[in-house]
């Protein structure tokens, strides 16, 4: 089954890895998660899917021109082949939990990275049922990073040919893509050189870099389970069968759309 018979697919239950290479499935889900986690504070990013990523399952890069900056998050099909559709949707979460926390910080740090994202773990894998960890989307075969290098430069090379009208006469320059995430090195306290924080500071640190979004250091056990996307309510245990036959974004990815807009930290690109 192609991308275009999968996005015209009536809806029904579907095996674990059809939502591969599905665009409009990649968008509605990113977009669903921007919408109820981030308050579409994340719009500005463009999401598409890699036939050649082995080194992990997704990336973010950015694209300079002349004119415009665009950010890019970039998903494996190799890595997605075997994942189920919530691992699919804590590969897409995990990238954006990093970039929200990048934008919010007014210099790297990435001990208090990693001790808010695990902050931000705790709250979303008790709320929503997700399994997220650290480096969840790496592996150490390829600590150099060679083929996401690869990739940006072929990625460079076709978007310069594709230029309609060079800007010189003669000649064309390529978009320069700037790779963005990286491994995290995990630190279990945070003292270092550069730290000394207690539990109130900390907790006053995540209400700063997360607000803007639905992300608590709070949870309520008598908060009831909903789905990350759809937002329905379901029982413990019960998060991959609605996934998997009743999630609306799955099962009519082209027909979702967005209902709330808000002011962003990046703004999409138009064309």
């Amino acid at each position: 089954m192609n991308k275009q018979e999968i996005d015209k697919a009536t809806p029904c239950k579907m095996t674990e890895s059809t939502f591969i290479g599905s665009t409009s499935t990649l968008k509605a889900v990113y977009d669903a998660i921007d919408q109820n986690i981030f308050n579409c504070n994340l719009d500005g990013v463009q999401v598409e899917w890699c036939d050649t990523l082995k080194s992990r399952a997704a990336f973010l890069y950015e694209q300079v021109t002349f004119t415009k900056r665009q950010l890019y998050m970039r998903c494996s099909k190799i890595w997605m082949k075997n994942y189920t559709r919530k691992q699919f949707i804590e590969v897409i979460l995990y990238e954006m939990l990093d970039l929200y926390l990048r934008k919010t910080a007014s210099q790297k740090n990435t001990v208090l990275h990693v001790h808010l994202l695990q902050g931000a773990f705790r709250y979303l894998n008790r709320r929503f049922g997700m399994d997220l960890k650290i480096n969840n989307n790496f592996n150490n075969k390829d600590p150099n990073n060679a083929d996401i290098r690869e990739i940006l430069k072929n990625t460079s090379a076709v978007r310069r040919n594709s230029l309609k009208k060079p800007l010189i006469a003669g000649f064309k320059v390529a978009p320069y893509m700037k790779f963005e995430n990286t491994q995290l090195v995990i630190n279990s306290n945070l003292h270092d050189k550069n730290m000394h924080l207690d539990d109130r500071e900390l907790q006053a640190l995540f209400w700063t870099r997360f607000k803007g979004a639905n992300i608590y250091a709070i949870f309520h056990d008598s908060d009831n389970m909903s789905c990350l996307l759809c937002q329905k309510e379901i029982g413990l245990g019960t998060l991959e069968a609605h996934l998997d036959s009743d999630c609306y974004v799955f099962k009519q990815p082209v027909a979702y759309h967005k209902d709330i807009k808000v002011n962003t930290f990046l703004k999409r690109d138009s064309t």
